[in-house]
């Protein structure tokens, strides 16, 4: 019985995330690995601190996007990004702005119009 109901509430536990996890579309790719993974850890960034706090966000797609240089690091701006929800859908920017070495995601925003 004991092992019946701790698998209920794993279940419900792992839907519940997935639930809340909204998926991402791009509709570009990079071939320069460095830009890739800056690319990577600005979705994952979003993912991690942005997305909790949207109640009912199901989908965000993402168009184009820059990654430049600046004497401080690295920033990522994602203008037209599209946040698809069940309260009704958002147009809006991402940007990230990375570490020095730009490695890592600083600070990450979204922003709507």
């Amino acid at each position: 019985m004991k092992l019946t109901m701790l698998s209920a509430i794993l279940v419900l536990a792992v839907s519940s995330y997935a639930a809340a996890s909204p998926t991402v579309t791009q509709s570009y790719s990079y071939t320069d690995q460095e830009f890739a993974s800056r690319d990577a850890a600005c979705v994952s960034a979003m993912l991690e601190k942005i997305t909790p706090r949207f109640e009912g966000l199901q989908k965000i797609e993402l168009g184009t996007n820059s990654i430049f240089e600046t004497q401080s690091g690295y920033i990522a701006v994602y203008p037209g990004a599209i946040f698809e929800g069940r309260y009704g859908d958002a147009e809006g920017s991402l940007t990230c702005v990375f570490t020095r070495d730009g490695r890592n995601v600083s600070d990450v925003a979204v922003t709507f119009v």
